[in-house]
């Protein structure tokens, strides 16, 4: 069976709930990544679509019923969203492998279920969460309420899109806030597909809209005074920019940025018992293409050249092909500009003194259509020394460099010397020293023998450079909820 990758709508934007023509006739570009080939087009928002967008959210917030529901009505909307969005998942699934080139195997199985549960997962906690509390005060007595904060502008990235756009919008609708959803440019079908079904759900004009928008739009969409929130997911670069534009607006922002892990591969951890799982958080990972891939693989020194030869021989072995196919293990990466990105970095890579071990280079031997697809061999890099820009630096792809230290305490001082503090991982067959370990690396998620995974009931966030704030569990839930304190004084005291 066939299953269709197109939108309804695609040369409109969703706002107000309904689908508008924009102020211009500008499209965007959406091609597959496996082909090279123009797949749609899409509308591409002006700065007055944007105020457009900002003016419904803020009708929908201030004068609308959204944030004045109870907690019971707002979740029967998320259910029903949920229920629209599970109706589509094949869709979402093949579009996003469609775009970036995920695996099928992985949008299918992860990322459409994920993002499905999270609104049921917000559904249930928020019905199940205080709205307030009392406490006792000195001189009178406090009521503390949970608010929503407002206008919210979700932004979100490329890689793993609906993920992202869900672990902003479920939390957002939740607590109360009303929307502008803004996807990448590369990938912003699965974003129609959320509007289609906020449509068949119901939910009240101006409560979710979107936009598809490049820099100048996007820009003035984070400067706007119509916007309390800015949730923001992508690389630290673009991150520093938006800070700085909330800081001078005094507007809160959360973000989760760059990363740059590193594998901690203890001694008595079995080589080639570990390679895979190596090998499946770095490289394969989404194609590489994950803030949370393990890109630096520290390993004993007088395991190295065994390591080294190991990884390289795996790389080699690796099925690079077509993402829709099941058996491929790498598929493209999202864009033609993205690959030559990644190339300069093997190429710094080489000016720096370090050995391509493995790879190198864009893949070049796959059949039609795929030979016009943006592949990129799995690429091991040697001699590296952890001061080099590829190590200090994301890559964002197949692109693993493996390290040696002499102790392990040189090896969380290598793990940990870094600007970002994303992830990391430690792989021992013993556990009790893997966890001591882990407690040691500035990341905000370490991951211990593989056990890699983002859960929705688990806060994600990062350290330094990585991010601020959290997505997921309570802790995502609170990042859209702001504290009013109500003091009423306490009854006179009798006699």
């Amino acid at each position: 069976m066939t299953i269709s990758t197109t939108v309804q709508n695609p040369l409109r934007l969703f706002v107000g709930g309904e689908w508008l023509k924009p102020e211009s006739d500008a499209t965007i570009d959406v091609h597959e990544s496996h082909t090279g080939q123009l797949h749609t087009t899409v509308a591409e928002a002006s700065t007055k679509d944007v105020d457009i967008a900002v003016a419904a959210a803020r009708r929908a917030f201030d004068e609308g019923p959204w944030p004045r529901l109870s907690a019971a009505e707002r979740a029967s909307y998320l259910n029903k969203l949920a229920d629209a969005l599970e109706s589509r998942s094949e869709q979402l699934a093949r579009q996003t492998t469609l775009q970036n080139g995920g695996l099928l195997a992985m949008t299918q199985g992860v990322n459409t279920p994920w993002g499905v549960h999270a609104l049921r997962y917000y559904a249930d906690l928020v019905v199940n969460s205080d709205a307030s509390e009392d406490r006792d005060c000195m001189n009178a007595n406090a009521t503390i309420n949970k608010l929503p904060v407002g206008v919210v502008a979700a932004i979100v990235p490329w890689n793993v899109s609906f993920i992202a756009a869900m672990s902003k919008i479920a939390p957002a609708l939740a607590a109360g806030c009303t929307l502008i959803h803004k996807p990448s440019p590369e990938t912003p079908l699965e974003a129609y597909v959320i509007a289609e079904a906020a449509e068949e759900a119901g939910l009240p004009p101006g409560v979710f809209n979107v936009v598809v928008a490049d820099r100048e739009a996007s820009e003035h969409l984070v400067s706007h005074d119509g916007v309390d929130q800015v949730s923001f997911t992508g690389s630290t670069a673009v991150g520093s920019q938006i800070a700085a534009i909330c800081a001078g607006n005094v507007k809160r922002c959360s973000m989760e940025l760059g990363g740059n892990a590193a594998a901690i591969v203890l001694e008595d951890m079995p080589m080639q018992a570990v390679i895979p799982g190596l090998l499946g958080t770095s490289a394969l990972l989404n194609n590489g293409q994950a803030c949370i891939a393990q890109s630096r693989i520290l390993v004993p020194r007088s395991q190295y050249d065994d390591y080294v030869a190991a990884l390289s021989a795996a790389a080699n072995g690796v099925q690079v092909g077509d993402p829709n196919e099941m058996t491929t293990q790498l598929g493209p990466m999202v864009s033609a500009r993205h690959m030559e990105t990644i190339l300069s970095y093997i190429e710094l890579a080489r000016s720096e003194g370090a050995t391509i071990a493995a790879g190198g280079n864009r893949k070049q031997d796959l059949p039609e259509p795929l030979s016009g697809g943006w592949f990129i061999e799995p690429t091991v890099i040697a001699d590296a020394d952890n001061k080099m820009r590829i190590c200090q630096e994301e890559i964002f792809g197949p692109v693993v460099k493996v390290l040696a230290y002499e102790s392990e305490a040189e090896a969380v001082a290598m793990a940990n010397d870094q600007p970002y503090g994303l992830s990391s991982s430690v792989w021992s067959t013993n556990p009790e020293k893997a966890a001591v370990l882990a407690s040691q690396l500035m990341a905000g998620s370490v991951y211990v023998n593989g056990a890699m995974t983002i859960d929705i009931n688990v806060p994600f966030g990062g350290l330094k450079k990585s991010g601020l704030g959290a997505e997921c569990g309570p802790e995502g839930l609170g990042e859209y909820l702001i504290n009013q304190v109500i003091f009423t004084p306490k009854p006179a005291a009798a006699g």
